[in-house]
This record gives structure tokens, C-alpha cells and sequence, in this order.
């Protein structure tokens, strides 16, 4: 939910509330704050009336558990929460399904990068991932983003998706190639193995749409593209925006 991906985390905080249960009760006081992280996604997400409900049953738990005065922040936050979701009339989503492209450091030292690659091809795809990571956490590298290219594209880019999230880099927007080589050759999705891919709602837009907003962020000569397999997009953006690569 903090790096831009809400429609994802509403799974991982029902599981979270799930675990809570299991681990407490269905009305411990614990439950408040997850609850409330819940509500506030839900309604980021134009979920509304679930935002309410479970805004209520939060309220409920906190009367169960605490008497008048007792944990008055708490109940003020909740509260509050209620009367912001009561006064707004529409049940428009106010997240965005569009990943935020990683801010860019003036660090000299620091090289930023887009990768372009057929992940799921080979193991080193995977393996380049992770020496990125390691890199990353050295401060020598930034990983700005991944496009998966190739066929199936939308599968290669769950893999992406899914490795990212075991690095810990969660944050790095991850799209799928719109531009399919001549050359290219179908692969079926059944080759790969589903388990590893991770779905995202937030995987929603070509290599051409985040190459081109992750350049005009770009300051001058700051971002160094690495392509591994089919440079479709990469071509296609310097025919359609010469002037990011002068």
C-alpha cells in the first residue's frame, strides 16, 4: 500500500486479519489497528460500503475493550475515519492502478536502470535480478524498473512481478511488452511454472507507457536502459520521443 500498490495489498491485510484472528480472538483489542489499515485501503480502492462495515465493526471492538477515555486516540482516529468516508458521495477508487516510477538520487556514484528482459527464459534471468538487489542495497545501483518482453509476455511479467517482491524490492514497477519481434517465437504459458508468477493488478501498462514516463522523470543522462532479449519498445520510443535520447 505505501509503494503505490493498494489493489495488491487488500489480500495481504485479509490475510493478516485472518492470522490475527487465529492468534487472539475476533474481538481483541489488537485486531483495532489492522482493521483500520483494512478500512482505509478499502475505501482508497472505491470499496465503500466493505470500508464502513468493517470501519464499524472496529468501533465495536474498541467498546468491547475499552472503557470511556481509555485509548481516546484510537477511538478519535476511527471516528474520523467514519466521518471522511460518510462525506464522500462517490465510490471512486482514489488509488492509482499506476505504480509511481522510483524517485530518482543525484548521487553521481548511483547508476539507474531500466531492465528489459525475457524473464522466466533462463535461470539467470532471475539470478541478474538478484545481483540488482544485492547491488541496490550496496547503494551502487537503483532498479527502476523491469519490462518483461517476449511471448507471453503478461506471464514473464508476473514472473518479474514475483521475484521483485522476494528481493524485497516491491516498489519497482514492473510492465509488459507491447511491441512482439518478427523474430519472436510463442511460447506457451504452460512451459512456465504458474506457483512462481505473482498476478498484479498493478501490472497494467506496456514497456513503451513506463519507459516513456520513467524518461521524462529522468534527469539528463541519468538512466542507462539494459536490454537482454527483444528491444521493440525501446526502438519504438526512440522513434516516437527522439528528444529523451539527445
Amino acid at each position: 500500500h505505501s509503494v503505490g500498490r493498494s489493489f495488491d495489498s487488500l489480500v495481504l491485510l485479509k490475510e493478516c486479519l485472518d492470522i490475527c484472528e487465529k492468534a487472539f480472538s475476533k474481538n481483541h483489542a489488537n485486531m483495532i489497528p489492522n482493521l483500520k489499515l483494512y478500512g482505509s485501503v478499502l475505501s482508497d480502492t472505491g470499496r465503500n460500503e466493505k470500508a464502513r462495515d468493517v470501519y464499524e465493526r472496529a468501533l465495536s471492538i474498541h467498546n468491547m475493550n475499552f472503557k470511556e477515555g481509555q485509548n481516546a486516540q484510537q477511538l478519535v482516529k476511527l471516528q474520523n475515519a467514519m466521518k471522511e468516508l460518510s462525506s464522500s458521495s462517490e465510490s471512486r477508487a482514489k488509488a492509482s492502478l499506476e505504480m509511481p516510477i522510483p524517485s530518482f538520487e543525484h548521487d553521481s556514484s548511483k547508476t539507474h536502470v531500466i531492465v528489459c528482459a525475457d524473464i522466466g527464459h533462463r535461470a539467470s534471468d532471475e539470478y541478474m535480478l538478484s545481483v540488482a538487489a544485492a547491488l541496490q542495497k550496496m547503494g551502487t545501483l537503483k532498479l527502476v524498473s523491469v519490462i518483461a518482453v517476449s511471448p507471453p509476455q503478461l506471464v514473464r511479467a508476473d514472473i518479474a512481478r514475483g521475484a521483485l517482491d522476494s528481493l524485497m524490492l516491491s516498489n519497482v514497477p514492473v510492465a509488459y511488452s507491447g511491441v512482439v519481434s518478427i523474430s519472436s517465437k510463442a511460447v506457451s504459458a504452460a512451459t512456465f511454472n504458474a506457483d512462481y508468477g505473482k498476478p498484479s493488478a498493478h501490472v497494467n501498462s506496456t514497456g513503451v507507457e513506463l519507459l516513456t514516463r520513467a524518461l521524462l522523470q529522468a534527469p539528463e543522462k541519468s538512466l542507462v536502459i539494459m536490454g537482454t532479449a527483444c528491444l521493440g519498445d525501446v526502438s519504438e520510443v526512440i522513434n516516437t520521443h527522439r528528444d529523451l535520447f539527445a
